[in-house]
């Protein structure tokens, strides 16, 4: 199942890496996050919000703009419709995201839920 991040609620999003520092050429491994077996890194789409990408593995590729995440992934998008905010979330087994284009390839058993903010 590919999930075109453009298309999601009709925003026009589109995908790019916020990098800080200098680029890296290789494969970049993700720390786990404080207190969880899960890591967590997160990557801004032009012209929106932030996502949120955690998972028990995750493996970036600097020079591809890929992003593969593997074992109890979570993917948060915050999206807007009709001037309200909603998160997107997808649980997936494993996905790629595609940096560059916003898709992202969740595959696996694959639950997607939009939450209202609190």
């Amino acid at each position: 199942m590919k999930l075109p991040a453009s298309i999601v609620f009709g925003a026009a999003l589109s995908a790019s890496a916020i990098m800080a520092g200098p680029a890296q050429t290789k494969t970049a491994a993700i720390a786990p996050s404080t207190g969880s077996d899960h890591k967590e890194v997160q990557t801004t789409l032009p012209g929106s919000e932030p996502i949120r990408m955690r998972a028990i593995s995750i493996d970036r590729n600097w020079d591809t703009s890929m992003t593969h995440l593997r074992g109890d992934v979570e993917i948060t998008v915050r999206v807007m419709q009709k001037d309200a905010e909603r998160r997107l979330v997808i649980h997936a087994d494993e996905a790629e995201v595609n940096e560059k284009s916003g898709e992202i390839t969740p595959s696996g058993h694959v639950r997607i839920t939009v939450e209202e903010p609190k």
